[in-house]
């Protein structure tokens, strides 16, 4: 018999995945022709009124294609880009260039597997590769990429007191993609900015906020470079390390002097990205723009990393995107301040409005059952180990001192038990019983369960790494495997979690709605729902796809029952009962200089938002007082019985959090939340002021809540 010869295959499957990895561009349908009935402008060097909408007006030079939004009222200006450079700036010429450009490709030669960067400035406006064209208020233009071979339009219109910039991607035209793909375009780079050591910030979507000055360069600092929803695991074997936040509400708000801009990716967020530059860095600006993949791309390894045998190659998806890219911009020329631009960014996450109140002072997750690995006799299997009886459950409900919270109720499913799909939602024996289900809704609080209607696991060993690269790179089903610390080693003794197809996401939460609207409880719950984004390559889906299929899933369910969702990405904030898990701090990347609750001041008396959990957090202290001054809800993850069992298991980040350890503070935290509560109404967070240890927080009631973050303390005013 003839020896398996493992090298032999590896070195096959290998040279398979480089071949695919130059050759995956797909046919797509035949650009769509957007100029068509369309005039054409001349390309005169003076500015233009191109469109007039709610007290704002559209110029547009045509021959440099800068353009500026002016306010009638005022007279202040707001340009595309920098006009021109003062003689002494020491910007590199070529950055000028760029800076003065509309739209950055990214492109990629399949050839020499190299990445190039591109500006329409440079390879289109000063080479005379573009057309103008005018439209009702507004106008396109037409870059042309001679040497690539590469058109694509930008739309600009003035509509609703708003501008929107935007890229259709269906109208895109690559005639030579085997010699030039384009990967990437960035949209506006120069609008959201601001000269260093003036008077002004940009606020990034990290975490609660992210401040980017103007007062301070950073020449040694890394670029901001982040995906919008988080990565897409389902598209990729590269495992990041998880650094800082992701990004579920995307924008970007700077203030400049008296004026404001708060820029929305309103298409496209799917697939786009934050970037930002601090001043200093390449030119005498900070900066920060959005940039979007028309065709995604990764690095797939073969292999285990860790071994000589690994190899890495770049892939490409044979789809490309075919959705519009467009970006909103509002304008504030008078009284801009950040509140006011996240009072603006609330209107759009949550057209109307929810009532806050103290419908959810506190949400608690109090975890039921763990699937705990145990052996007999050597034979290994799984136990499930109770961990939150349904007495305890009952009995904490009963807390006098706890009166209004709600209780979110984990691992109580079939499907999380059995690790099977299931739209049943049936309620353990073990850990709480129907009866005792109604006794813990009969008390004053709300009541949620807790499910997974987007991920479901095969209690079977994964293959090994080296075929799982080649699988993917085939565009196989998609499991979501478990990686030992970001190694690119298949951890086979845990069970695969397996993405449900995108267009059963509708049917699988319809069924669970239904499940829970026989239980007598308030709503479901949920970590995955809203707040995950994938492609699921098996299917013929795109991240579009799936977007839309969550938010109709979330749309329906919204209707029939209460939906408390975790870190939702912004197209599910206006469906929710309440969300958890806002961050009271952001990443803390070196271009920036501090955290801002911009996110909490969107929300505001909009709907209910939490921290994250209280207990768990390194400084629980730090998180509770940080709570009060954003206006948060409290949050807190707790086990009522026995935490030993989690040892070992995907629990194992709970096993400090016994209730009987945190039971003292939750219930004196929660009096503090209650008594502040009762001065602010639940009114907006308006203002907000950090300095060292002291925050001052100020409501839209007039209630000014102090934080001393040295000593613990806080006071309220008002």
């Amino acid at each position: 018999m003839k020896k398996f010869n493992i090298k032999s295959v590896f070195a096959l499957v290998l040279c398979l995945a480089i071949v695919l990895s130059i050759n995956v561009y797909g046919a797509t349908e035949k650009p769509v022709d957007v100029t068509s009935g369309l005039s054409v402008i001349q390309k005169t060097d003076e500015y233009k009124l191109m469109g007039e909408d709610s007290g704002l007006k559209l110029f547009l030079n045509p021959k440099t294609t800068n353009f500026y939004v002016e306010d009638v009222k005022t007279g202040e200006k707001t340009y595309a880009f920098p006009e021109s450079f003062p003689k002494e700036d020491e910007t590199a010429l070529a950055q000028q260039i760029e800076m003065q450009a509309a739209l950055v490709f990214t492109l990629w030669d399949p050839v020499k597997k190299t990445e190039s960067r591109k500006n329409s400035n440079a390879v289109c406006v000063k080479q005379g590769n573009y057309t103008v064209y005018s439209k009702e208020n507004g106008f396109l233009i037409k870059y042309v990429l001679k040497s690539q071979k590469i058109e694509i339009c930008l739309s600009v219109i003035l509509e609703n007191g708003k501008l929107y910039c935007s890229i259709p991607a269906n109208s895109i035209k690559e005639e030579a993609p085997e010699a030039t793909m384009l990967l990437r375009v960035a949209v506006l780079p120069f609008m959201i900015k601001g000269e260093a050591n003036t008077d002004g910030m940009i606020i990034l979507p990290d975490g609660s906020g992210e401040v980017l000055d103007f007062g301070t360069t950073r020449k040694n600092a890394n670029v901001y470079f982040k995906h919008i929803y988080g990565r897409d695991l389902s598209a990729t074997l590269s495992v990041e390390d998880k650094t800082g936040y992701d990004i579920n509400c995307p924008y970007l708000a700077v203030i400049n002097g008296d004026n404001g801009i708060l820029a929305i990716p309103e298409k496209g967020a799917a697939v786009g990205y934050v970037n930002a530059n601090p001043a200093g860095k390449s030119n005498n600006f900070a900066n920060a723009y959005f940039s979007y993949d028309y065709r995604a791309g990764d690095i797939a390894i073969i292999g285990d990393k860790q071994t000589m045998a690994s190899q890495s190659t770049r892939v490409f998806s044979e789809d490309v995107y075919e959705g519009d890219i467009t970006v909103s911009y509002s304008f504030m020329f008078e009284a801009a301040s950040m509140p006011a631009l996240a009072k603006l960014y609330g209107e759009y996450l949550v057209p109307e409005k929810s009532q806050k109140g103290e419908s959810h002072s506190a949400i608690i997750d109090i975890f039921g059952f763990v699937n705990e690995p145990k052996s007999f006799f050597g034979f290994p299997y799984t136990a499930v180990s109770v961990i939150s009886s349904g007495e305890d459950i009952l009995s904490f409900a009963k807390n006098e001192k706890l009166k209004g919270v709600t209780i979110n109720l984990k691992n109580v499913t079939k499907e999380q038990q059995k690790g099977t799909l299931d739209t049943k939602i049936k309620l353990i024996s073990k850990v709480i019983s129907k009866s005792q289900l109604k006794a813990v809704s009969a008390n004053d609080v709300n009541l949620y369960v807790d499910v997974d209607p987007i991920t479901f696991s095969k209690n079977t060993f994964a293959v090994n790494s080296f075929f799982t690269a080649s699988k993917t790179i085939y565009g196989a089903p998609i499991g979501l495997y478990d990686y030992r610390e970001s190694t690119h080693m298949v951890n086979k003794k845990v069970a695969k979690k397996l993405l449900l197809k995108y267009t059963k996401i509708d049917s699988v939460v319809g069924k669970l709605t239904a499940s829970s609207n026989k239980l007598d409880i308030d709503g479901l719950s949920s970590e995955t729902l809203g707040s995950m984004s994938y492609h699921d390559h098996s299917n013929g889906g795109t991240l579009a796809d799936t977007h839309a299929a969550i938010e109709a899933a979330i749309a329906s369910a919204s209707k029939k029952t209460g939906l408390l969702l975790s870190s939702p990405n912004d197209y599910a904030i206006k469906y929710c009962s309440a969300i958890t898990d806002i961050p009271i701090e952001s990443s803390n990347d070196d271009l920036c200089s501090g955290s801002y609750p911009f996110l909490q001041m969107a929300l505001g008396d909009r709907i209910s938002y939490s921290t994250e959990s209280i207990n768990l957090y390194r400084s629980p202290e730090t998180m509770f007082l940080k709570a009060l001054a954003t206006g948060s809800a409290l949050r807190y993850n707790f086990i009522l019985s026995d935490t030993e069992p989690i040892i070992g298991t995907e629990l194992n980040y709970l096993y400090s959090a016994d209730f009987a350890s945190f039971k003292e503070m939750t219930e004196r935290q929660y009096s503090a939340w209650h008594q502040v509560n009762a001065k602010t109404k639940g009114s907006a967070l308006v203002g907000y002021t950090e300095n060292e240890n002291t925050i001052v927080a100020e409501f839209a009631n007039g209630t000014v809540v102090t934080v001393d973050l040295g000593s613990k303390s806080y006071s309220v005013a008002g």
